[in-house]
């Protein structure tokens, strides 16, 4: 049985209620590496149980998603959106939350090798293998999605051709890549990079990118400053790749994630440890760049930004008017 502590965490108005599946898969073709996966939908009703997020296993929190209720009739446009180096599947719970109660499919994916768990006891992979793994990850998940397979069954109408992937920090890398290499099966139509890690992208492959772009950064963010991430990536696009980027004042590297959530409930959270609240505490700073700045803003920032952009992707391939209109209201580059 998990201990859990009820959370308020809507960051705006919800336009339909919130529904969330889980799952745990393993793909056969890479010695069954076992997968976590998230997908959060717009749902068909506000009833049914309220879905748990474990901070540590036996105790965690719930907001506003409720486990397997019945989605929206659809089409739904489709969010993959992968996790930034050492975290999980579940530390952007609120910005997946929020876009799902918009109206889109969100789905996630723990990438193993590269989790909290593994970098805490030293078993973390060599960036080599783990960035071939993170892209091999993305489109298992994407194919079993498609096709109710490999232990992804689902109800949900996803609209795979309206389908964009972004990603946090290294999952932007992860996503970057993904978009940059030529394989078969389910393409996105565009990518997003959110206080991306891309110093390290081959320019080759930067330069096959053929889809539009969108980049989210943080003034305030030391750990992949868009002066040493965004720019170097834009030098290597093609220049008449649609390229669309936000700096974002007072936010840092977490500025998208659950961090600043975890820092404000972890307390009340029953049963976790004081280390474990210590070590939360020690990156409240990165959410906005100064502990003790509300993180709501930051994370709703996001979520207006993704969601524009969404809408864009909805309506139309290459323009992106509404993303210029809430862009308007950010520090803009």
């Amino acid at each position: 049985m998990t201990n859990t502590v009820s959370i308020t965490t809507v960051l705006e108005e919800p336009r339909f209620p919130v529904g969330r599946r889980s799952y745990l898969v393993s793909d056969p073709s890479r010695e069954a590496r076992w997968l976590g996966v998230e997908l959060w939908y717009p749902a068909a009703t506000s009833e049914g149980e309220l879905a748990v997020y474990e901070l540590i296993p036996g105790s965690g929190f719930t907001c506003q998603a409720r486990s397997d209720v019945e989605a929206l009739p659809g089409p739904l446009t489709t969010l993959f959106f992968s996790h930034g180096r050492s975290g999980n599947r579940l530390v952007y719970a609120q910005l997946c939350e929020a876009l799902a109660a918009r109206g889109y499919a969100v789905a996630t994916c723990d990438h193993p090798g590269d989790t909290m768990i593994e970098w805490m006891f030293g078993t973390a992979l060599d960036d080599v293998s783990n960035e071939r793994e993170r892209a091999a990850d993305i489109l298992f998940v994407l194919d079993a999605l498609a096709t109710r397979s490999n232990g992804i069954s689902h109800p949900l109408n996803l609209d795979l051709d309206r389908l964009a992937v972004a990603g946090h920090s290294y999952g932007a890398n992860t996503a970057l890549a993904f978009a940059g290499t030529k394989t078969s099966g389910i393409r996105p139509r565009a990518i997003a990079g959110v206080q991306p890690y891309l110093r390290t992208l081959d320019p080759q492959l930067l330069a096959q990118i053929d889809i539009p772009v969108f980049f989210i950064g943080g003034a305030n963010d030391t750990t992949t400053p868009p002066s040493t991430d965004i720019d170097f990536v834009t030098q290597h696009l093609h220049p008449e790749l649609t390229v669309r980027q936000v700096i974002l004042d007072g936010v840092g590297h977490q500025g998208c994630s659950d961090v600043g959530l975890y820092v404000e409930f972890g307390p009340q959270v029953p049963g976790v440890p004081a280390p474990a609240l210590e070590m939360l505490d020690s990156m409240g700073s990165e959410v906005t760049g100064r502990a003790g700045d509300p993180w709501r803003p930051a994370v709703l920032a996001h979520v207006e930004l993704l969601g524009a952009w969404l809408e864009d992707l909805t309506a139309s391939d290459h323009a992106f008017p509404r993303l210029g209109e809430v862009s308007a209201r950010y520090t803009s580059r």
